[in-house]
């Protein structure tokens, strides 16, 4: 099997309660692969009647569990995703993950 989605990630949702600082404080969900790619200018999503604009796109394997407004981390930048879509193929499969992230910060 090729390995495609060779950069591990780390992915974090929210979870009950805050910081001392009153942010939401996230909980760790596991270790993945995928790969971040800018996409050409700012692209927007209307998701839960909101519409949302993204500069990234993460790719990752169909089983990865991505939600909206999850925080991605890679190579030390901290994402959050505002998009999720399972393009399907020619033959009508689902084989990977497409999810418009936005940058957070370090």
């Amino acid at each position: 099997m090729i390995e495609r989605y060779y950069e591990p990630f780390t992915l974090s949702r929210q979870a009950d309660g805050a910081d001392l600082m009153s942010e939401p404080s996230y909980a760790e969900v596991g270790t993945y692969r995928g790969f971040i790619q800018p996409v050409g200018g700012n692209e927007s999503s209307a998701f839960n009647a909101q519409a949302e604009s993204y500069s990234h796109r993460l790719y990752t394997d169909v089983s990865t569990p991505v939600l909206y407004g999850d925080r991605i981390t890679q190579s030390g930048l901290t994402w959050r995703a505002v998009f999720v879509s399972q393009p399907e193929g020619i033959s009508g499969r689902v084989h990977h993950k497409e999810i418009g992230i936005e940058y957070v910060g370090v």
